[in-house]
């Protein structure tokens, strides 16, 4: 047995090199929305003509690819249009002369554009001025725009009593508008009123494409309950509100009760005249706050967010991989309401989902931040300093795919994802004073300020094992792979096709001797093509090819003076290191042969 160790031993000081990098899809271009100090990018959006929408706060002016708009007042609200060349086609300023902001924009499939925000006393939009509903007081408005950006309605809702944050929007593809956030005392929307239990409950509100409110429904106890997210599925028979509660809450005729009364997660799915159909808890021993949703193409949901200790998933247990610190989640939950996978990925640190959506083929894209490194199905990422953005890709198995990573020397976070329907994946989000994106030109600010950045199409070519040149002998099975699950492989040496060799991974058994340059062309579910990187793999002379002969009671290998490996079905025969060895049974037996420099051969298998 010490000489089988002492081979293995031998054979991955030969063979194994580390690789520097993942062939992911590189960096195509990204914008910097930049002003004097604080500037952000909240939310992302893609319009049926491919154009890009975001929203977010701003301070005194704003700085989108040339294109500069200038603030209201105080801390104002703005959207900005971007081609998927990267180009601004326009900019709006929504805002008052004190604190405004906007955290969510969503687009239909007509291209209207619905913007909602939050505001104080009085809000500029397209020109028009909106009060609010009490004197003075921090109320929430949402807004309609056509494809051409022209404004259809706007909406003001809010409470006397209480200073309402930004809300969250999103719409089906009949034309209806669903809106969802927090609110106070007696909430007033349109010709509907919500009386809150709490300090602050959920509430959330369905429109027509007119800007009517057909119903609204609160949620909420005595503590602060807020709506985090919303969304609806395609022909609008779910809506999926998801909120935080503290202590207990009443959602509907259904209570829920947080662990040791601090912040948990809620997800109520509601049918189209607002029924409520089902209502799920996510939470553990302490508060939670990340979380974010997006609807399928078949209307189930999928979420991301941070979780931490040992996560309560309703009945499902998940255990974050730090101690202290949370890890970044992936799931989906049926129509139905049950979950039908639960992913986490992380390091010692922290890291969060803050953005998440999909697309027609199934593919799912997360966007957030990650802190010092993190892990994803045995690939580290490890950022530039603080915490850096991510977006990665996951196949609709839930499945990690591929992640690309951005950041500079402070806190930087992706809070805003899209895909088009040709595969082109998109990050928005936040940056401190300068930010690097590995295949182009560093970003610069003043200060915080925001981007918008888009990727190429393409599958992950990263080589498994991760390599870069290889050392066999010749016949010596050696395998290398890459990521399972595309359409289309080829394999290629030294530029040439090789016959056959059309799966995820190639073994190298059949290289002649010599120095061959091995890469493979992956095609994915968009149809895009991706060459790999190369790996150098060196074929030095090999051993023979051993024979089995039987005689008697036993079986001989033809070739002397090896170290030996005796097989029964595929598993090894315990103590049957010899030249020879006694049938024990029948079946397929083999023989792998080895020697001192770490060269290995099969036979083929005697029955």
């Amino acid at each position: 047995m010490q000489r089988k160790q002492r081979f293995y031993f031998l054979l991955l000081i030969v063979t194994i090199v580390p690789l520097a990098m993942m062939a992911q899809p590189r960096w195509n271009w990204v914008r910097s929305l930049v002003g004097p100090t604080f500037d952000e990018v909240t939310s992302l959006a893609q319009g049926p003509d491919g154009n890009l929408h975001v929203t977010g706060p701003f301070s005194d002016s704003l700085s989108v690819n040339g294109l500069v708009v200038r603030g209201v007042g105080n801390y104002d609200a703005y959207s900005a249009r971007i081609n998927k060349n990267g180009n601004v086609v326009d900019a709006d300023v929504y805002g008052g002369y004190d604190a405004d902001d906007s955290r969510s924009i969503a687009v239909d499939n007509k291209g209207n554009i619905y913007v909602c925000g939050s505001f104080f006393d009085q809000v500029l939009i397209s020109g028009e001025v909106f009060d609010a509903v009490g004197t003075f007081g921090g109320d929430m408005f949402l807004a309609k725009f056509d494809k051409t950006g022209v404004l259809q309605w706007a909406n003001v809702f809010g409470s006397e009593d209480y200073d309402e944050v930004a809300p969250y929007v999103a719409v089906d593809s009949l034309g209806s508008v669903y809106l969802a956030g927090g609110f106070g005392a007696t909430g007033i929307f349109g010709n509907k009123t919500l009386q809150s239990a709490g300090s602050s409950d959920i509430f959330v509100i369905k429109l027509s494409a007119l800007g009517e409110v057909i119903w609204a429904r609160g949620r909420g106890g005595a503590e602060l309950d807020e709506a985090k997210a919303i969304s609806v599925s395609p022909n609008g028979d779910r809506i999926y509100v998801t909120s935080t509660f503290s202590g207990s809450a009443m959602f509907g005729s259904k209570q829920l009760v947080s662990f040791f009364n601090k912040m948990d997660f809620a997800v109520e799915a509601l049918s189209a005249d607002g029924a409520q159909l089902w209502l799920k808890r996510i939470g553990h021993a302490e508060d939670d706050r990340y979380i974010n949703t997006t609807a399928d193409a078949t209307g189930n949901l999928l979420i991301t967010g941070a979780m931490s200790g040992k996560m309560s998933f309703d009945q499902t247990v998940i255990e974050a991989n730090g101690e202290f610190f949370p890890d970044m989640f992936l799931t989906r939950m049926t129509k139905a309401g049950a979950f039908d996978f639960i992913k986490h990925f992380g390091g010692p640190y922290s890291d969060v989902g803050l953005a998440v959506t999909t697309d027609a083929k199934g593919a799912i894209f997360v966007g957030g931040y990650f802190d010092s490194s993190s892990v994803y199905d045995g690939y580290v990422v490890t950022s530039e300093g603080g915490n850096d953005a991510f977006i990665a890709r996951f196949f609709s198995t839930g499945e990690f795919e591929w992640i690309r990573t951005a950041g500079g020397p402070y806190d930087d976070e992706g809070r805003g994802v899209a895909v088009s329907p040709d595969g082109i994946p998109y990050l928005a989000g936040v940056f401190d004073t300068y930010m690097d994106f590995s295949d182009l030109a560093r970003i610069e600010g003043r200060f915080v300020d925001g981007f918008v950045a888009a990727l190429e199409c393409g599958p992950n070519t990263a080589f498994i094992p991760k390599v870069s040149s290889v050392t066999i002998c010749e016949g010596q099975d050696s395998i290398i792979s890459v990521k399972a699950g595309y359409p289309n492989y080829q394999w290629f040496a030294n530029g040439t096709s090789l016959a056959g060799e059309t799966r995820f991974r190639l073994n190298l058994n059949k290289l002649p001797m010599g120095q061959h340059k091995i890469a493979v062309r992956v095609t994915d579910f968009y149809s895009c093509e991706r060459m790999s990187d190369t790996i150098d793999v060196t074929v030095t002379e090999g051993l023979p090819m051993p024979l089995i002969t039987q005689a008697g009671n036993a079986l001989e290998c033809s070739v002397s003076g090896m170290m030996y490996q005796w097989y029964l079905e595929g598993k090894i025969i315990e103590g049957a290191t010899d030249r020879t060895v006694v049938i024990n049974g029948n079946g397929n037996y083999r023989v792998l042969i080895s020697n001192e420099t770490g060269c290995t051969r099969w036979s083929d298998n005697f029955l």
